[in-house]
């Protein structure tokens, strides 16, 4: 008990108040006539706590003043409080709280003196320390581990702190934090908890957020898309609160494991098309990257010289067959079994994995592609300059084509040269220009991509052949350059030009393709027409034979919709069906016939619907109407791409499926 006292003096006393209708009647007794009853102190102010314990008293005394002024011994008290709920006085003076208020004590014999007490609660005010603060767990949350201790205080009226005084806690949130009777606070799990402390009727809170120790992460992934059967390496990365990275160990988890299944260090594998979400999980915290693999078929191909070239989802290069000269752009990984060259087997993923094509072209010893920036790349041979580089390197590395700031959208590869056409649809030839291919009117070799003569012509669509080029503009206009000698320029002359020459006829065509010697158009109406050497019945007329100077009709009904001159051959795709002609040395006309003959009509190549259609040297490749590569014809060099050389395919095999 906390006491304060104010006591004077008795011969300095203040008058009490008095009753004459209280205590014994004395006045008759001599020398002992009652004047006044004064109670000591005559004011006090007493802190009790919550709870009063025994100890919390105070005692009052009292004197009786005789009328001569003179303090009466022997007077006997009666003791009384004015609220005994507040506070009871016993026979003696003493008086014991009940609760804080304010109570009249007073004495009485014959006259009343009266004294006022103060009760007051002992604490009058609760603090604790800290009053806000964290605590950083990780994971899992250890009980022994994950505390914070709080410091209670408390202070009577005056500000003075007080000692000895109990506390109690509580939690507002026990699922994130508890508290013990020492003020020790354990962390639960995460969030944020008010911790009370109380004593005396006064309280103070103390706000504590249990959150991770680390404060963010992050998952990065090469890529958002991949092809199925992809392994790609997924980064997590964790931060502090001042956004320093910090070393973790993280837990990962997939959304979707049947299509891909992701390691303990991040590393995924797609084993199907299809989408899945990556987590990442260290100390509470999360992070997910979602990544769509599409299914790993080819969308393109192009078949060249003993090799094909094509591209999938994304724009992934592939290049199968003899490597020679680098013309697959990939390191070959098998020994061809005719001679010391090296083949692929398998389509394989082209060097420059970074590079994404919009459209690939196979040639002769060499292939070129547009990249999704529009930027020209070739690779293989680069004897006569058809890389064009500049002759700055060639093999199997794509290279850049040196053509200042022109970008290109669509490329075509012949035997040693090529063509492509700018985003305006000017045409740019380079390579050999021995019987005036490149068609500047120069004659002469170019190792990096010219305009072709009268740049004002603007082309929709053009093809490289052999030695000879051809083009559609965007008028419907075909026109020829190169060697003419066979009648493949149809302009009625069987001479060469080293600049574009009209076709004979006024057709309006929508595509054209240039062969070894001949060349064949589609135009507007869905037929298709072709000129040049017929020795092969490649022109598609019914009867092989003489050389045809300007375009003829091919035989049977129309609705052509695509078409690809090879060397001896022609396929192309009618209503979706895929139609070939000319000589099937090897069985690339798709007859099913594997004895070198000829077909000089177009036959249906059986069981294949389709959308693409390539032909090349002596093999040729569809896209079918489902999705699937497939190549028929030589097999020497594995160019089918059915895992298998050194065979002759009649008819459609299935390409493998990229690797």
């Amino acid at each position: 008990m906390r006491a304060r006292k104010v006591v004077a003096a008795l011969s300095f006393l203040v008058a009490a108040s008095c009753s004459d209708a209280a205590g014994p009647n004395i006045s008759d007794v001599p020398g002992y006539s009652i004047a006044s009853v004064r109670v000591f102190p005559t004011s006090a102010t007493i802190f009790v706590p919550d709870t009063v314990r025994a100890s919390d008293r105070i005692t009052f005394a009292a004197i009786a003043l005789g009328k001569n002024g003179a303090v009466l011994s022997s007077v006997a008290f009666v003791w009384s409080s004015s609220d005994p709920s507040i506070a009871v006085v016993d026979s003696s003076g003493m008086v014991t709280p009940v609760m804080p208020g304010t109570v009249e004590i007073s004495a009485s014999a014959h006259k009343t003196g009266k004294a006022t007490l103060v009760i007051l609660p002992a604490t009058a005010g609760v603090e604790v320390s800290p009053a806000l603060d964290s605590i950083f767990v990780d994971e899992p949350i250890v009980a022994s581990r994950d505390t914070l201790q709080l410091t209670p205080a408390a202070t009577d009226v005056f500000g003075e702190a007080l000692t000895g005084v109990a506390f109690t806690w509580q939690s507002s949130a026990p699922a994130a934090a508890t508290v013990d009777a020492s003020g020790l606070v354990r962390a639960a799990g995460l969030g944020t908890v008010s911790i009370v402390v109380s004593a005396n009727g006064r309280s103070a809170t103390s706000s504590i957020r249990v959150v991770p120790v680390v404060a963010s992460v992050a998952v990065t992934s090469p890529a958002p898309q991949v092809l199925a059967l992809d392994t790609v390496q997924l980064a997590a990365v964790a931060r502090d609160y001042g956004d320093a990275p910090m070393t973790r160990t993280f837990t990962w988890v997939s959304s979707n494991p049947a299509v891909a299944t992701v390691s303990a260090t991040g590393r995924v594998v797609f084993l199907s098309a299809g989408q899945a979400t990556f987590t990442a999980r260290t100390a509470f915290r999360t992070a997910a990257v979602t990544i769509t693999a599409l299914e790993r078929r080819l969308l393109a191909l192009d078949a060249g010289e003993d090799f094909t070239c094509g591209f999938a989802a994304l724009g992934r290069g592939y290049c199968w067959g003899l490597s020679t000269d680098g013309r697959t752009a990939a390191t070959p990984d098998s020994s061809c079994f005719d001679g010391p060259d090296q083949c692929i087997l398998p389509p394989k993923r082209m060097n420059r994995p970074e590079l994404s094509f919009t459209t690939i072209s196979a040639g002769g010893d060499f292939g070129c592609g547009i990249a999704t920036d529009s930027h020209l790349y070739c690779w293989g041979s680069d004897a006569e300059g058809q890389i064009g580089n500049g002759f700055d390197g060639a093999g199997e590395v794509p290279s850049l084509a040196t053509v200042k700031s022109e970008r290109f959208t669509t490329v075509s590869a012949g035997s040693h040269h090529a063509c492509a056409l700018n985003l305006d649809g000017r045409a740019y030839c380079w390579g050999s220009d021995s019987r005036g291919q490149l068609g500047d009117s120069l004659v002469i070799n170019s190792t990096t991509p010219i305009p072709v003569a009268d740049s004002t012509r603007l082309f929709r669509a053009i093809s490289a052949g052999d030695s000879h080029t051809c083009g559609v503009t965007t008028t419907g206009a075909a026109y020829c350059w190169g060697e003419g000698v066979s009648g493949q320029l149809g302009n009625g002359v069987a001479d060469s030009s080293d600049v574009p020459l009209l076709v004979s006829g006024g057709f309006s065509f929508i595509a054209i393709s240039a062969g070894q010697s001949h060349t064949c158009a589609i135009d507007t109406t869905g037929n298709m027409y072709c000129w040049g050497d017929n020795s092969m019945g490649q022109l598609g007329t019914g009867v092989p034979g003489a050389l045809q100077l300007t375009p003829i009709l091919v035989a049977g009904p129309g609705g052509f919709t695509s078409l690809s001159a090879g060397a001896n051959h022609t396929c192309a795709i009618a209503s979706g069906q895929v139609k070939c002609w000319g000589r099937s040395e090897f069985g690339q006309v798709g007859d099913g016939a594997g004895h070198d003959h000829i077909v000089a009509s177009p036959i249906v190549v059986a069981g294949l619907q389709a959308t693409a259609i390539s032909a090349g040297a002596s093999h040729s490749c569809a896209i079918s109407t489902a999705g699937e590569a497939w190549c028929w014809g030589s097999n020497r060099w594995g160019a089918l791409g059915n895992e298998f050389q050194a065979a002759v395919r009649a008819v459609p095999q299935l390409v493998a499926r990229p690797r």
